[in-house]
């Protein structure tokens, strides 16, 4: 393990003390750079003990969530009844169970773009495609762009680090800006692995709280301490120095959530492969940008076929078991009921 140092301050999610630093390396990018990271001794909660001056350096322009120029360029070009279609899949997958069975058979290549964390959750998230969605540190809008292949048309999105608002096909905007720089009512808010990013993130749990409609949900993907921490710790490719600035149990974001105002409709992991084979990279000093990653060039990756299927099946075992190392929650206000009253 890297070099231990005592931490300073108290967590920034319980003010509770934090033990030992450690030292965690940017491997993203392959830069290198050196970070202190540390446990609160209370909730557990990892997080980034001494943050750079400036981010800009980590969200290059060729950062992953910026590149959409494909997925936007086939949307407006899909012809209308491929657009019909696609709508058609999109309701039944919603629906989850024998109608997306049936949608998978009758046109699976237009079911493949559908989210994996929205597939079934349509009765849950109340979700209709006129519901208004917010999506929180959306980047360039790629997960905004899959609703509205999907005919979801009232969408929006904020994220600090684009470079200017941006206008994509089929009415979904993005705003370059903060949290609390948003307005309005919002049936379902997102925040899609961009809540670690951020550096009070139960007080973007409270603003998302406010811009939720009566009966909106709040949707978080976030990757969770589990197996791959236990078994990686520094190396761990979702620790991703220094951009992940908190890093919690599933007990203790659920416990966060709460004293922002939210109680659990569903928990589920959605791990993969990733954990592993980008853990492994790291300890060997492979960066992820690397010609030599396994998602650059397979290939050139010192892992074969065979070692990355058996490191899915461990993930979808560990999903199983809730200890895979990223999970998706549905959270509703807890003042629900008095809000509807």
């Amino acid at each position: 393990m890297a070099h231990a140092e005592p931490a300073l301050g108290v967590c920034g999610i319980c003010a509770g003390p934090m033990g030992e630093a450690f030292i965690a390396r940017e491997q993203h990018l392959g830069l290198g750079d050196a970070f202190r990271y540390a446990a609160c001794a209370d909730c557990g909660t990892v997080q980034l003990i001494d943050p750079p001056a400036s981010f800009e350096r980590y969200y290059p322009a060729g950062y992953y969530s910026y590149e959409v120029e494909a997925l936007a360029a086939r949307i407006a070009a899909e012809p209308w009844r491929t657009r019909l279609a696609r709508r058609w899949v999109g309701a039944a997958l919603l629906r989850g169970g024998r109608a997306a069975r049936l949608a998978r058979r009758w046109r699976s290549w237009l079911a493949q773009d559908f989210p994996v964390w929205l597939e079934g959750e349509g009765a849950r998230l109340g979700l209709r495609r006129d519901a208004r969605v917010l999506d929180v540190g959306c980047g360039a809008g790629g997960h905004l762009l899959q609703l509205a292949s999907y005919g979801f048309a009232r969408l929006e999105g904020v994220d600090a680090f684009v470079a200017g608002d941006i206008r994509h096909p089929g009415g979904v905007f993005i705003r370059r800006g903060e949290l609390p720089s948003v307005s309005g009512r919002f049936d379902l808010v997102m925040f899609h692995h961009s809540l670690e990013h951020m550096p009070e993130p139960v007080a973007a749990l409270r603003a998302a709280h406010r811009l939720l409609a009566p009966g909106g949900r709040l949707l978080v993907r976030i990757p969770v301490l589990g197996e791959a921490w236990r078994r990686y710790r520094e190396d761990w490719v979702q620790l991703d120095a220094p951009r992940h600035r908190f890093l919690f149990s599933r007990e203790a974001f659920l416990r966060a959530a709460a004293g922002a105002g939210f109680a659990p409709l569903s928990v589920r992991c959605d791990s993969g492969a990733f954990q592993f084979w980008g853990s492994e990279q790291y300890r060997l000093g492979i960066a992820l940008n690397s010609p030599r990653s396994w998602q650059r060039d397979p290939l050139a990756s010192p892992f074969s076929p065979a070692q990355v299927r058996e490191w899915a099946a461990q993930a979808e075992q560990l999903n199983a078991a809730l200890e895979g190392d990223q999970a998706c929650f549905v959270l509703r206000r807890v003042d629900e009921e008095r809000i509807a009253a």
